[in-house]
């Protein structure tokens, strides 16, 4: 069944539907409105969504890209200073990632803990595991489905599933780093927490929240 809904237009800065703690919506970065004719869609955001177990379970983000797009069109990561290719400023030790650069997504796990532990660094490839990268995926319209341990990507043409628990931590799990929370953020032509990483080309986009 279908919660709440908000539609992004990031050529206009159109935005209909409420962002409130009601609706599990909070803006870190809103897009900027304008009234002038804008030829490409370059507007840039960040959107905290808050699941909930229940009628938020699931997170659903149709998004429609020019065929211009590229760079960091979206990214959507666990911590709220995830700066791609795995890891973020400390805040989270759950800190898994997707993300774009150009027509490839990446998918990054959450740190490793015991890793960590041994004195590796943070940022490195050892205690952030690329989980999946697929070249030539992102083109037109892409899906994107999130909830606990679980991710979905859809281009209409191939559909990629991945469940692991070294995914989205939403349902509660220690954080060794951070508090527990349910949040997932969703950077809009850029990066989560980086403000160098930033695209173009990611028109609209749709955010239902799922019950499951």
């Amino acid at each position: 069944m279908n919660s709440q809904t908000l539609l992004i237009d990031l050529q206009t800065g159109n935005i209909t539907g409420v962002v409130s703690n009601e609706t599990g919506m909070e803006w870190i970065r809103k897009p900027l409105s304008t009234s002038c004719i804008r030829h490409k869609c370059n507007l840039r955001g960040v959107i905290k969504l808050t699941l909930n177990n229940s009628t938020r379970s699931m997170v659903k983000i149709d998004m429609k890209l020019a065929m211009y797009a590229r760079g960091w069109t979206f990214h959507i990561g666990d911590s709220i200073s995830n700066k791609g290719f795995g890891g973020d400023d400390s805040d989270q030790s759950n800190d898994a990632e997707l993300h774009t650069v150009n027509d490839t997504f990446y998918i990054y796990a959450k740190e490793d803990k015991d890793k960590l532990e041994e004195g590796m660094d943070e940022d490195s490839d050892e205690t952030h595991e690329r989980l999946h990268m697929e070249p030539k995926y992102v083109k037109s319209d892409v899906i994107v489905k999130i909830s606990d341990e679980f991710v979905s990507i859809d281009n209409n043409h191939k559909l990629v599933l991945l469940q692991s628990p070294k995914l989205f931590a939403l349902k509660g799990q220690p954080d060794f780093q951070g508090l527990v929370n349910y949040d997932v953020y969703l950077g809009l032509n850029k990066a989560v927490g980086r403000a160098d990483r930033v695209g173009e080309g990611l028109c609209k986009v749709n955010i239902t929240f799922l019950s499951q």
